[in-house]
């Protein structure tokens, strides 16, 4: 009966002192559209598209509330959009399920670790260069550094 009342006020005491006996965790999940094997799509919807090259790591930035991988790349050339820097420091946008104050989750792998020439599809989210989606953000060039999509059409189009 002594360890029940014990155990009563310790309850007690712990609820009055604003602890938690239970932790609560909150993650955030956001959905995004994809434009899975269709580059033009994708290219259409992005504010910025260019051919480049991932310099290196730059640090990290607070996006969706957890600390997201930037990174500086390399403009070669600009295929849609407008941008006067050689060289840009984009954040790598985190898997769709982030918790805050946590390291970014990229669990199905950071696009922006691509090594050699790429393809690159980005967002102007906050006055900041995001990759255009968790998913879709940077493509290595094809054979001979050739696009799977034709940016000289009227409306971006999928190479025949």
């Amino acid at each position: 009966m002594r360890l029940v009342q014990l155990g009563a006020v310790a309850l007690l005491v712990s609820a009055l002192a604003g602890c938690s006996l239970f932790a609560t965790t909150t993650s955030i999940c956001r959905d995004y559209v994809s434009f899975e094997g269709d580059p033009a799509a994708l290219a259409e919807a992005a504010d910025l598209v260019f051919v480049g090259e991932v310099l290196g790591d730059d640090g990290v930035e607070l996006f969706n509330e957890v600390d997201a991988s930037a990174y500086t790349i390399r403009v070669d050339e600009v295929l849609k959009g407008d941008v006067s820097e050689s060289e840009l420091r984009v954040i790598s946008i985190p898997d769709g399920c982030t918790t805050p104050g946590e390291p970014a989750d990229y669990s199905r792998g950071n696009q922006l670790e691509v090594e050699g020439k790429a393809q690159f599809f980005l967002s102007m989210t906050g006055g900041t260069w995001t990759t255009f989606s968790p998913f879709e953000g940077a493509t290595p060039l094809g054979p001979n550094d050739e696009l799977y999509w034709d940016p000289a059409a009227p409306s971006p189009t999928p190479k025949p």
